[in-house]
């Protein structure tokens, strides 16, 4: 019998591939390789174009594995291929829509997009968040903050006083919606 030792050492040496959705990567290769195969062609692609190179492209997110045999048809080594989507079109969407908010960041894998770091108020946090849904439905995971916890306890202080003010000067807003009528009357009568 073969000693199964190799085997094991092998299997230990699996490489991690990262790419995203339709981007290409040229894979340079230790060893010259025949031929090499993907365990879902439709996750990615995959051409061989030396013996020490394949060409390995995303298709669309999710998780794959390329194997790699010699001439002999020896099994060469194995990479586990993760083909997360591309948040480039996200992350300036993002910059240009919300321009000041320089704390949020975007990164993604292979099943969904995560959004982490600071917005400055919880308003700029919820478009951040509704542009990403819009990007990738039921994909999004809000690991965000809101920068800042004195200005969002001020917000709501200030809008209950407004509340208060405009019940005791008995006037009836609702419909209008406009936080900023309140405060002018509040400014003015302090």
């Amino acid at each position: 019998g073969q000693d199964p030792v190799p085997a094991a050492a092998e299997q230990r040496d699996i490489q991690k591939l990262e790419l995203t959705v339709g981007k290409s990567k040229v894979l340079d290769l230790p060893v010259a390789i025949k031929r090499a195969s993907l365990a879902n062609p439709e996750v990615a692609d995959t051409v061989v174009l030396s013996p020490t190179q394949i060409y390995l492209t995303g298709k669309t997110t999710g998780v794959t594995n390329v194997t790699l045999w010699n001439e002999s048809g020896k099994m060469m080594g194995m990479y586990d291929v993760v083909i997360a989507p591309d948040v480039t079109r996200l992350k300036e969407n993002l910059h240009k829509t919300l321009p000041e908010e320089q704390g949020i960041l975007v990164t993604s894998d292979h099943d969904h997009i995560t959004l982490s770091g600071t917005a400055s108020n919880t308003g700029n946090l919820n478009r951040a968040l509704s542009m990403a849904e819009a990007y990738a439905p039921k994909k999004i995971v809000n690991a965000m903050q809101v920068g800042g916890v004195q200005q969002v306890m001020l917000e709501v202080r200030v809008a209950e006083m407004n509340r208060e003010l405009i019940k005791r000067l008995g006037v009836n807003f609702t419909g209008i919606g406009n936080d900023f009528f309140g405060l002018s009357m509040l400014a003015n009568l302090t």
